[in-house]
């Protein structure tokens, strides 16, 4: 499995490797987290091309049917946050070699 990035790992290399101060990093994310949060809010797209998209999926009202309960029931709206990886990140994965423990 690979490693986890934390929020403050990335502030750390973002600043790192653009030369901004983390200070500068921190604010540009959170501006970006506050994009991402009205873009979904407003059931927008969000397309960075060379990494993800992000998009809100309504699924219509529809007759559902519990398992437990046995007994059909109406769903009303609901939605679906979807996140999908570019073909590029996709080309990365597969190309990838996995770190093998032993």
């Amino acid at each position: 499995m690979g490693e986890k990035y934390c929020k403050d790992f990335l502030i750390k290399e973002i600043a790192l490797r653009a030369g901004f101060t983390q200070g500068d990093v921190r604010v540009l994310l959170s501006t970006f987290e506050e994009i991402i949060r009205e873009a979904v809010e407003n059931h927008d797209e969000i397309l960075i091309g060379s990494l993800f998209k992000i998009y809100v999926h309504k699924i219509c009202p529809h007759t559902g049917f519990s398992l437990k309960t046995r007994k059909s029931y109406d769903r009303n709206i609901t939605y679906r946050l979807t996140i999908k990886p570019s073909t590029t990140l996709k080309k990365i994965l597969k190309n990838s070699k996995p770190n093998v423990e032993e």
